[in-house]
């Protein structure tokens, strides 16, 4: 008998504290400035390990697309959707960075807003490259699980 899923806030919280101590340790900070793509990774790897979830990380350049500040502007940013049992859930680990709480979980529709998804296929070949920087850093290619995993 295998151990139950945890939820997308009790996995997107272990996350975000997991992130945090990689920030300190190996930035000297936690604060999550420039990282949502990593951030992003992290999550989508993780929704895909511990739950039966598809995860699918999004982004926007901003201008019209990616994360609405608290301002009002629009930003470039990473998040991950999850095709979650009640529907597209966005949770996002590193929308601090813009005014929003540290770990946000919330169902897509009604967040369009504050979130609007940029070009799939633009965002895909960013998170290819970042993943392979992560590969050739730490050499370890074949346990990295591509975008449409």
């Amino acid at each position: 008998m295998s151990a139950p899923s945890p939820s997308l806030q009790e996995l997107a919280t272990a996350m975000r504290a997991q992130f945090e101590h990689v920030l300190e340790k190996s930035m000297g900070h936690r604060r999550t400035d420039r990282t949502c793509a990593l951030g992003s990774i992290l999550v989508a790897n993780a929704v895909r390990q511990f739950t039966t979830m598809p995860a699918t990380i999004r982004g926007g350049a901003g201008r019209t697309e990616g994360l609405r500040d608290r301002e009002g502007c629009w930003q470039g940013h990473y998040w991950v959707e999850v095709q979650a049992p009640e529907g597209p859930t966005i949770v996002d680990i590193t929308a601090d960075q813009f005014g929003w709480p540290p770990v946000l979980i919330a169902p897509a529709a009604g967040m369009e807003g504050v979130y609007r998804a940029g070009d799939q296929a633009l965002v895909d070949v960013h998170i290819e490259a970042a993943l392979a920087w992560i590969a050739a850093d730490e050499d370890d290619a074949d346990r990295l699980q591509p975008v449409g995993a």
